[in-house]
């Protein structure tokens, strides 16, 4: 099951040493990231977000049926960090997917790492994305 999430998550890896404290409580969302984003990965397949302000959030793959779970975001620093967990598909319970975002304008750069149980899949302790790496992914505003 870990290897079938890492396969469609992952959007991007990034270098990471800082710890990853799980956000449970919501920081107030900035409207810049409240919204629904589209990207299209290196094989084609389109990924989309949509980040609602009440914390939840839908995610796709594809033509795969979307999936429901619950995001927090912490804008205290830069970049800030997203944390994406509550995923409402048996394959998918006990994850937690630790992220940083940024926006530009119409466009969103999104990167991180699943987890479960606090531990990478290579069994190490999971550890949050600082920084971007040069080949992370970006979204832009959808329209539905």
């Amino acid at each position: 099951m870990f290897c079938f999430f890492v396969a469609i998550f992952l959007t991007g890896c990034a270098t990471s040493s800082k710890p990853a404290g799980e956000m449970d409580r919501a920081v107030e969302t900035p409207p810049s990231i409240i919204g629904s984003w589209k990207g299209i990965r290196s094989d084609g397949v389109a990924i989309r977000y949509q980040f609602k302000a009440d914390g939840s959030m839908v995610w796709g793959i594809g033509d795969r049926p979307p999936i429901k779970a619950v995001f927090t975001y912490d804008g205290s620093e830069t970049p800030a960090a997203v944390d994406i967990f509550g995923f409402q598909v048996p394959q998918l319970q006990g994850f937690r997917y630790l992220g940083i975002v940024e926006t530009l304008g119409d466009s969103l750069r999104f990167v991180g790492i699943p987890t479960k149980n606090g531990l990478t899949i290579q069994g190490d302790v999971a550890m949050r994305p600082e920084r971007f790496p040069p080949d992370a992914m970006w979204f832009e505003k959808a329209t539905h």
